[in-house]
């Protein structure tokens, strides 16, 4: 029978990895091409994008951060613990940078059409598409 950490750490990389796919994804394609929607169609492209991004994303995130919060009580013995703390503070930073620059940067652009916050957005997600990708490394490492 599988342990439970195990169990864990398979939701963590599946989750998580998916996540750091969506990211590059997000930035190599969504983020780029909003740039070029003209002011008249990037309010119903934006809402929409918010609307059906959240029902993949959110889920995807809650259960990244969960399963990574539990790890650190059920640890797969033979990893250095420092991992499972790094993991966790990894995603914690995510959720930070989701918190404090990206929502309130969708926000604006719901209610605001704005060149400068499309910039923004853009160059915000660069950071996190790259918190993400440490985040995977870093789970790549766990399973070595």
């Amino acid at each position: 029978m599988i342990e439970f950490s195990w169990i864990l750490l398979i939701i963590q990389l599946v989750s998580s990895w998916m996540m750091m796919g969506i990211a590059w994804l997000l930035q190599v394609t969504h983020y780029s091409l909003i740039r070029d929607l003209s002011e008249e169609t990037f309010f119903d492209y934006q809402k929409s994008y918010v609307n059906r991004s959240q029902w993949v994303i959110v889920p995807l995130m809650i259960v990244e951060m969960g399963s990574a919060f539990l790890l650190l009580f059920w640890p797969i013995e033979q990893v250095s613990y420092g991992l499972y703390v790094l993991n966790f503070a990894l995603i914690a930073l995510i959720w930070l940078q989701t918190m404090v620059l990206h929502l309130p940067t969708h926000h604006h652009l719901q209610t605001q059409y704005s060149l400068e916050q499309i910039h923004k957005l853009s160059s915000i997600n660069w950071l996190r598409t790259l918190t993400w990708t440490l985040h995977g490394i870093v789970l790549v490492l766990i399973l070595y």
